[in-house]
């Protein structure tokens, strides 16, 4: 990968330990909240699961609508 593109480029999506750790829960909340419903939707790529930057802000405006 060129310096310029590497640069520039900005990964899409959050790993479940690098969104829990942006959005401040543990990994164990993380899965309880998804077990129950009430997590962002992930992604699978591979084995991998994946929270997209678009699912991740989806998720923090509905939390912040309820307490509202």
């Amino acid at each position: 990968m060129s310096s310029a593109l590497s640069a520039s480029f900005e990964p899409q999506a959050y790993s479940v330990p690098g969104f829990c750790q942006a959005v401040g829960i543990s990994k164990s909340l993380f899965y309880k909240l998804c077990q129950e419903g009430r997590g962002p939707k992930t992604l699978k790529v591979g084995r991998r699961t994946l929270v997209s930057k678009a699912a991740a802000t989806e998720w923090i405006t509905a939390l912040e609508s309820r307490v509202n």
